[in-house]
This record gives C-alpha cells, sequence and structure tokens, in this order.
C-alpha cells in the first residue's frame, strides 16, 4: 500500500496566472459553506416571529402524539406538528431542511425553550 506524504501547503487555485502577482492560493474562506437553513439561531430566532401565536396549537398538536404525557414524540411527529401549524408565508421561507435541523436540536436534549 503506498503512503502519500501529507503536509501543510499553499495550493495554487486553477486558471491562477504566473508565478508570482497573478498566482493565487487557495484560503481558507474558499473552503466555507454557510447553509441558513442549519444555522439553529437563526431558526431559532426566526421562528421566534410566529410562534408565540401558535404556542397553544403546537402545544395540543404533541400532546397529541403523546397522550401518555412522557414529554416525548417521534421525529416525524414532530415534522408533522411543526408544519401543520407554521404559516403558509414561513413555510415558503423555511423548507424541510430548517425544521429537521430545529429536531435535531432538541431532540432528547435539554436546550432551553424554543421561545425566548
Amino acid at each position: 500500500m503506498a503512503h502519500s506524504n501529507l503536509r501543510r501547503m499553499k495550493v495554487t487555485m486553477p486558471h491562477s496566472s504566473g508565478w508570482n502577482e497573478g498566482r493565487r492560493f487557495y484560503e481558507p474562506t474558499d473552503f466555507f459553506l454557510w447553509f441558513p437553513h442549519s444555522n439553529i439561531k437563526k431558526i431559532t430566532k426566526e421562528f421566534t416571529e410566529w410562534v408565540p401565536d401558535k404556542c397553544e396549537e403546537l402545544k395540543n398538536g404533541f400532546e397529541k402524539y403523546d397522550p401518555e404525557k412522557t414529554g416525548y414524540i417521534n421525529f416525524d411527529q414532530f415534522m408533522e406538528v411543526m408544519y401543520e401549524e407554521m404559516p403558509n408565508e414561513i413555510k415558503l421561507q423555511y423548507p424541510e431542511h430548517a425544521i429537521r435541523t430545529v429536531g435535531r436540536w432538541y431532540a432528547e436534549k435539554v436546550h432551553g425553550p424554543l421561545l425566548p
């Protein structure tokens, strides 16, 4: 099996010209990917705009799937309740990925309430 020697080094970007001034190297920002629908702080901040008005409906929806009052429902049930109660204009802004992010954040962990 061949071993490669990995080491820290500058890597030239494709299509960079010349050896000096025109030569460009990859930088950390070139590898940064930002997925706004995976940003729990952004999502929960924006959800505070509609969740307070839907607290009772959300609570009833969650309790419907937790008749024994265990404090837990499964992920699909969580998704269903959230999409059922989410205002239509919000649904257009937040794909399923955003709701999954919220569900994963609160899944079997205690991070505090969704509301401030």
